[in-house]
């Protein structure tokens, strides 16, 4: 289950203008067959026409990640789930989404954001320097209980944050593929002092 907007898919958009395009066309089609005596059913290679809805399925969901990251193929519970298992445990939890747009943590934890930069904005930090300076700042400023970290599969070793060891342990990490790219997620608790 992928609790995720920030991974819409933007071809989606198109959807109605190709379902108007389609009724428009069967209605020429229908019209068409109306008008005339010919009848193109008679006529009809049926052998093409099932091959080529065949073929169509095959390329449509075969090659698109999103059904292969559906609830119809999990095979363990998504970070999401297993990150708020934990988070709601602790009484009155808050959460920071470093680094990243908004993968659904909030709303698996049924946790409404107490910072306003409690996600990273897709914007350069050159230009917006604000949220991530923000960012860093709740996690020096023991602002949040729990902060969740995405980090590339191919990065080694801890991520680098000003404080976030000092300030906090990590208590869970997750792989995940997140748009057919492989991520860990990583979950990190306030430390009590």
């Amino acid at each position: 289950m992928n609790f995720s907007v920030s991974s819409f898919s933007y071809y989606l958009i198109i959807v109605p203008v190709i379902m108007f395009g389609l009724i428009s066309i069967g209605y020429y089609l229908q019209s068409a067959y109306e008008k005339s005596d010919f009848n193109i059913l008679n006529h009809v290679n049926w052998d093409v026409v099932f091959a080529t809805a065949f073929l169509s399925l095959v390329l449509c969901f075969g090659y698109n990640s999103n059904i292969k990251e559906s609830k119809f193929f999990v095979r363990f519970p998504p970070a999401q789930q297993t990150f708020a298992k934990v988070i709601n445990q602790t009484p009155n939890p808050t959460l920071l989404n470093y680094g990243a747009l908004d993968g659904g943590f909030y709303l698996a934890a049924n946790i409404v954001p107490k910072v306003k930069y409690f996600e990273k904005q897709n914007i350069d930090p050159k230009i917006y320097p604000e949220n991530m300076q923000a960012q860093n700042r709740y996690i020096m400023e023991k602002k949040v209980k729990f902060v969740v970290i995405r980090q590339s599969r191919w990065k080694s070793g801890p991520p680098h944050i000003p404080l976030l060891k000092q300030n906090y342990r990590l208590v869970k990490k997750q792989f995940q593929m997140v748009e057919g790219k492989p991520y860990d997620y990583l979950l990190y608790k306030l430390k009590s002092d």
